[in-house]
């Protein structure tokens, strides 16, 4: 019984994949042409955000890197020199 739920189901599977690639392969007929709108009713261009976001970034850069600065200057210890030994001492 459960053999032949097993045959059965698979069968069922590959029917289905077998179908469903068939499906994907038909070619659907092309659609006709839209016709051109006239120029009254095209929307207004939109304004160009391309400088805007230029501007944005370079700002954003440049905080970056004054913030890399001041955090790389806050990690770094001063480097100290040597401390000479006194005359005295050896």
């Amino acid at each position: 019984m459960m053999k032949k739920l097993v045959v059965v189901s698979m069968a069922a599977f590959f029917t289905l994949s077998v179908s469903g690639l068939s499906f994907a392969d038909e070619k659907k007929p092309a659609a006709p042409a839209a016709p051109a709108a006239p120029a009254a009713t095209v929307a207004p261009a939109l304004p160009d955000v391309g400088k805007e976001l230029k501007k944005e970034k370079k700002e954003i850069k440049k905080k970056a890197a004054t913030m890399k600065e001041e955090a790389t200057k806050a990690v770094t210890p001063p480097i100290l020199a040597p401390v000479p030994a006194p005359a005295g001492h050896k």
